[in-house]
């Protein structure tokens, strides 16, 4: 008993430290910047040259893309950092991280980083939910493969 609770409460903090994270150095920033108040915050980090991995030119230049993207960005860390909480919304949220991240990514050179917020998310699944998961995966992966490597 005393081994499930420690291990538990290791869970939990780790699923706490992450979410005060997104608290903390995301999303209390962006609220008193004024780039992200006025929508435009994406716009200056997709045009930094140095940062730039796949360049996507119509999303960001239009000034209604890129408040769309901000704003959302903005919506996405708060849902994070506070609605990762709630057990029936939690994998919509979850989803929506890896989509943000997922996009960041793509877009701009920050090598490891994404991937390792994504690999973080693993903590907020439910267990018995991980096990279906990765059955899940490894049957229809094997079988893929089979498919491609044998033909």
């Amino acid at each position: 008993m005393t081994k499930i609770l420690r291990q538990s409460l290791g869970l939990n903090g780790s699923c706490r430290s992450i979410s005060v994270s997104y608290m903390r150095r995301r999303f209390s920033k962006k609220i008193v910047g004024i780039f992200w108040q006025n929508g435009t915050a994406v716009y200056f980090s997709s045009h930094f040259t140095e940062m730039q991995h796949l360049p996507i030119k119509y999303i960001f230049d239009h000034l209604w893309t890129i408040q769309l993207l901000t704003w959302t960005t903005l919506a996405i860390e708060f849902s994070l950092a506070f609605l990762i909480w709630f057990k029936p919304i939690r994998y919509y949220v979850i989803a929506l991280g890896v989509f943000m991240h997922l996009i960041i990514d793509w877009s701009m050179l920050i090598p490891q980083f994404e991937w390792l917020m994504i690999v973080s998310y693993i903590l907020f699944i439910e267990p018995d939910d991980l096990d279906r998961l990765t059955s899940w995966f490894s049957q229809h992966f094997f079988q893929l493969v089979k498919k491609i490597h044998f033909g």
